[in-house]
């Protein structure tokens, strides 16, 4: 570690460190290089952190429609409110389940051009590993377990016609393919446990990322819990969004470092933003070392400013 950079990181008030750290990179001709700079991983939703205010959600929508894809998109508006509907009032062991289906159902109703292919494919693969859970238990004879058979039967049918409607659309397709790719790899489960905690500080907290946002974290780590192929690809899923999140941070700041001097991280990142940042490094540390072994550079570089 550069020997300034260290005194630097010892600065104990972090509006002070982060304003003499800045004001120090931009004497250097360029630390970290900008190649260093994480990119993002292509499959998950891109971050924006605004200069104040929640982390928002980007990327590319599903749409247009044709008219085919029209008329399957209200099929599957059709068929999300059939499987709410089976469930029994009052079901408690179907709440999870009929959240899940509430947020694709938010998702669906949306305008094609309007819906992130990131964002659906999440909904839809939480409400698949529901039913991948619902097919080991029967083939198990573990009938508590199992859903009731109007809503299993619901459910499969959405599921079915959700999968020719998404596949419809050749950047929703891709992400599915690529996902499927993961299905050969191991799990994590150290990297998931991390990852848990920090999706716990983030979901429902508005003030840092936006709900839209946060949502498809949310129900990637409710499916990743899970076992089977969905649940896998759900893993993958959420690794992907924590590190875009955390690559967003770091180039939002870098690209500060450059042009800016005597700027508050506050200013930059936003107050939220950076409290919640500081509360979770540690993690994030953990996270990238039960992931790739070494913390990478910018990584480093971000610690040490923040």
């Amino acid at each position: 570690l550069d020997p300034e950079l260290k005194r630097l990181s010892e600065i104990k008030n972090h509006q002070d460190r982060t304003r003499q750290t800045l004001d120090y990179l931009k004497s250097l001709k360029e630390w970290p290089p900008s190649e260093a700079m994480p990119e993002d991983k292509p499959l998950a939703a891109k971050y924006v952190v605004p200069d104040n205010g929640p982390i928002q959600a980007a990327g590319d929508p599903i749409g247009p429609n044709d008219p085919e894809q029209q008329a399957l998109q209200e099929e599957c508006r059709e068929k999300i409110r059939t499987l709410i509907t089976s469930v029994r009032e009052g079901d408690n062991e179907l709440a999870a389940l009929l959240d899940h289906a509430a947020k694709y159902r938010d998702l669906i109703d949306k305008e094609p051009t309007h819906i992130l292919a990131s964002s659906l494919w999440s909904a839809a693969n939480t409400l698949r590993a529901r039913h991948e859970a619902h097919q080991s238990a029967d083939a198990q004879a573990r009938i508590n377990d199992m859903l009731p058979p109007q809503t299993a039967s619901a459910l499969q049918d959405l599921l079915e016609t959700h999968g020719i409607f998404f596949l419809g659309h050749p950047g929703a397709a891709e992400v599915e393919r690529k996902r499927r790719e993961f299905l050969s790899g191991p799990r994590n489960p150290d990297a998931r446990d991390t990852a848990e905690k920090i999706a716990e500080s983030l979901i429902d907290n508005s003030k840092v990322i936006a709900k839209d946002a946060s949502g498809p974290i949310a129900m990637d780590n409710e499916a990743a819990a899970g076992e089977g192929p969905s649940a896998q690809m759900a893993e993958a899923s959420f690794f992907d969004r924590l590190q875009n999140i955390a690559g967003s941070i770091a180039r939002k700041v870098w690209n500060f470092s450059k042009t800016k001097a005597g700027v508050s991280i506050d200013a930059i990142i936003g107050a939220e933003v950076a409290s919640w940042w500081i509360a979770n490094k540690s993690l994030f540390v953990s996270f990238y070392q039960y992931l790739q072994t070494n913390i990478p550079a910018w990584l480093n570089w971000l610690i040490g400013l923040l």
